[in-house]
């Protein structure tokens, strides 16, 4: 394993337990609604996971501008939990497949979205033109 991706799995563990800490925190004590609760918490993981990856993980790989990598994060974390969601209520109903190995499924089929989308369109590594003969 790369110590790249052991540094973005740990972004990820870290992201992990922030949203959770935040859904509790919005939904049981500020008493919030749970999609409003959720989307918060989502959206701040996703601003932690975006903030720790450019600075450690990816961070020989910044080269276009910021706002550029972080449109494009944006966008494509949210691809993740949408994975998840259509195992669980594809493979559950569909094929009989525990929800909970379904979920798992899922999550692994998230992290691989949000691996592929973070090291080859977010912080990709740059073309280097190769002069001609």
């Amino acid at each position: 394993m790369s110590a790249t991706l052991r540094r973005f799995l740990v972004v990820g563990g870290v992201a992990y337990v922030m949203n959770q800490a935040l859904l509790v925190a919005l939904y049981e004590v500020a008493g919030l609604g749970l999609l409003a609760a959720s989307v918060l918490a989502l959206e701040a993981s996703i601003l932690v996971r975006f903030g720790l990856n450019d600075r450690w993980t990816f961070r020989s790989r910044c080269d276009l501008p910021i706002w550029v990598r972080f449109y494009r994060f944006n966008l494509s974390s949210f691809g993740s939990p949408l994975i998840a969601l259509a195992c669980v209520n594809l493979l559950t109903p569909a094929l009989g497949v525990s929800y909970l190995i379904a979920n798992s499924v899922g999550i692994a089929l998230g992290v691989t979205w949000n691996w592929l989308c973070s090291s080859r369109v977010v912080w990709s590594l740059p073309v280097r033109a190769v002069p001609s003969p």
